[in-house]
């Protein structure tokens, strides 16, 4: 099976998915990722290749919220406008690079742009969370 593992997060919400990366890989499926560039040597060590996202480093989103310091609200319009300056960008990026995958999966960072890209291919999208998301099920009682 060909998988797509979509990433965009920090380091602690990218390499658990290099580690799904790398067993899907084991286990016999062809496997390839989407991270940003700064973590994408997680999957490559692991022998996947990845597509690195450039343009919102853990440093540039030091700088984002070092720019937004005093705003009314704490940066997050300024977060989210830099963000959606190069989501479709990637979106183009992910979509070329995910082409001919079975299937595309990933948890909350990677579904904003997995999830569309995975329609825009007619495959499913697949989440695989790190924490229980979503409603209340008997799989995933309430604490």
């Amino acid at each position: 099976m060909e998988i797509t593992v979509v990433t965009q997060d920090t380091r602690g919400g990218v390499q658990p998915y290099a580690a799904l990366a790398g067993a899907l890989a084991r286990a016999g499926h062809s496997v390839r990722a989407v991270a940003p560039a700064e973590y994408a040597w997680l999957f490559e060590r692991r022998c996947v290749s990845c597509l690195p996202l450039d343009g919102m480093s853990t440093e540039r989103s030091r700088e984002v919220a070092i720019e937004a310091q005093g705003s009314r609200h704490g940066g997050l319009r300024t977060a989210a406008r830099a963000l959606a300056a190069m989501v479709p960008g990637w979106a183009v990026q992910i979509r070329d690079f995910a082409e001919g995958s079975d299937v595309l999966t990933g948890g909350v960072g990677g579904s904003v742009l997995g999830r569309p890209v995975a329609a825009a291919l007619g495959v499913p999208w697949v989440p695989a969370h790190l924490q229980p998301v979503g409603m209340v099920n008997p799989a995933t009682p309430a604490s």
